[in-house]
């Protein structure tokens, strides 16, 4: 079978060796500044040494980390000057507005300060995450076409960036991984049913892959995804808040929750999963603390209707932040499949007997109908005493 030929003429990661195709880099930041400083080439992620040259092309993939750091012996470039610290109010609590406490604002590295040119010279305070950058088009062409739904990653462009915990590569790293094998064809047909198009089936798709497994994903996997997966395989789920995204790949179907009203669980089909501050409401006591971690806000959507039409709509549903492990089915909302694992089918089959009920009630327009339960949401603990005819819609 013929590879795709705009993809064959791509001049990268024709060369051998995974050192001229992964290209590890460290950019440098001030402790408590988001503003780089700085990025050197590594040999490795966590080699404080610089790497070799380059040759000119492009890697298949970069691999950088961010690291916060100090410097070591600074030396200025010019005699400093003086600088003007900025400074806050805090008014006193004994409601004295003449006492004020005057707090300076965190020192800030001078302009006119040289920065090192080696990473050595800098104190490394911390590591943070990495990201990839992935360059192929051999190995982009594999992603777009295995992950063909997933509104929280732009897969377009010449070049992606995908940040760590690299969600959708863990969220599809079975299929991914799958792409690095053999072709396999049978009988009469010749297409390759493990790879299922051509452009897959090139030799340089699958070392692309090898390679992105063998650089990020498999340590990755084997570090953090593996153990959260074998604690969800247990007799009772159970799962950090860390790690609670791994159950929202999108286009899984979901229960949620209203936070007062467990016994209601609200169908929805995951697309994307975030951290992000829950936004202030009229129920809170008190302004959130901006400093506090951030909840998983967990976007899906879901049908509603208005008695004349259907269509889709948008919920988020938060999940706070909680020490330890929590059972699956104890957060606020979560895949369908852990329900009805343990308590069966029944949930899931009342919900499509119930929209295939107020689909035919719309077919057939206004009319008469009988209500006898609980009310909904908005009537909170409202039961009607006995069967009352209404009008509907």
């Amino acid at each position: 079978m013929k590879p795709d030929p705009g993809l064959i003429a791509a001049p990268v990661g024709e060369t051998t060796g995974s050192s001229s195709r992964v290209v590890y880099k460290a950019e440098v930041y001030a402790v408590g500044s988001t503003n780089r400083l700085k990025s050197f080439d590594l040999k490795s992620r966590f080699d404080l040494k610089l790497g070799g040259g380059k040759n000119g092309q492009k890697p298949v993939l970069e691999i950088i980390t961010m690291v916060w750091t100090v410097l070591r012996n600074p030396a200025p470039s010019a005699p400093p000057r003086p600088t003007r610290q900025a400074r806050y109010v805090v008014e006193d609590s004994s409601g004295d507005e003449d006492r004020r406490l005057r707090t300076p604002s965190p020192p800030r590295l001078q302009d006119d300060v040289a920065l090192p040119d080696k990473l050595e010279d800098f104190e490394i305070s911390s590591i943070g995450d990495s990201r990839i950058v992935i360059h192929s088009p051999f190995l982009l062409n594999a992603i777009r076409r295995t992950i063909q739904y997933y509104p929280g990653q732009d897969l377009t462009g010449d070049q992606v960036m995908i940040c760590e915990p690299y969600m959708c590569l863990a969220h599809y790293y079975s299929e991914i991984a799958a792409l690095a094998k053999p072709c396999q064809t049978g009988g009469q047909d010749t297409s390759c049913f493990i790879h299922k198009h051509h452009t897959l089936c090139t030799e340089s798709t699958k070392d692309h892959v090898r390679l992105l497994l063998d650089e990020v994903l498999e340590a990755f996997m084997e570090n953090k995804i593996r153990p959260a997966l074998n604690k969800l395989s247990q007799p009772v789920p159970v799962v950090t808040f860390e790690m609670a995204w791994l159950l929202f790949r999108p286009g899984v179907d979901l229960y949620s929750h209203f936070k007062n009203w467990r016994s209601v669980a609200i169908p929805s089909v995951a697309y994307e999963i975030r951290l992000k501050r829950r936004p202030p409401t009229e129920e809170m006591d008190e302004i959130p603390d901006r400093r506090a971690p951030l909840p998983w806000a967990v976007y899906s959507w879901g049908m509603c209707g208005s008695g004349e039409d259907v269509g889709r709509t948008k919920h988020t549903t938060y999940i706070d932040v909680y020490e330890g492990e929590k059972e699956v089915t104890q957060l606020d909302v979560y895949p369908c499949e852990y329900w009805d694992r343990e308590h069966g089918p029944e949930r899931k089959e009342s919900f499509i007997k119930w929209g295939k009920r107020y689909y035919d009630l719309l077919k057939k327009g206004p009319q008469e109908v009988y209500v006898d339960g609980l009310g909904t949401p908005d009537v909170t603990g409202y039961t009607i005493p006995a069967k009352v005819p209404i009008p509907y819609p």
